[in-house]
């Protein structure tokens, strides 16, 4: 149960929200495509990509409910290791890839919601110690 990752996590969640994790994480499981998902998440040791974990699982569950086909962790180019969290295609052969990135920083989220205010793209500039990439992604809804 996905409780027993949150109290070793020293997290502190209210029972609805670990109920309404839990039942996410359960609709997943049945469609079996986010297993990996679902068995990294639960075996998670480090509290951001926990959280990044349960956008991930907000993201598929979103894209279950539209009814869309999906696949998760895809690898897009050949002899490459690197993958996209998401391929999201629809019954007229159309894809969308989908690479989830959780800004936990607020400078960040509020340039975005500024940037959002304007129109439905938005584009930011991640200096981390270890990589400089610039993002760029638009608005999407289900």
């Amino acid at each position: 149960m996905i409780k027993d990752t949150i109290n070793a996590l020293g997290l502190r969640f209210c029972c609805d929200d670990i109920d309404t994790l839990q039942n996410k994480i359960s609709y997943l499981h049945g469609s079996g495509k986010y297993d990996r998902l679902i068995r990294e998440m639960h075996k998670e040791k480090d509290v951001n990509n926990f959280y990044s974990k349960i956008f991930e699982v907000s993201i598929a569950q979103a894209i279950e409910y539209a009814g869309l086909i999906s696949l998760y962790e895809v690898n897009v180019r050949e002899n490459d290791n690197s993958n996209i969290d998401f391929k999201i295609s629809d019954d007229s052969g159309f894809s969308l890839f989908l690479e989830a990135k959780l800004l936990q920083d607020v400078k960040s989220k509020d340039e975005i919601e500024q940037q959002l205010k304007n129109g439905d793209f938005y584009s930011i500039l991640m200096d981390g110690e270890r990589q400089k990439k610039r993002f760029s992604a638009c608005r999407v809804t289900f």
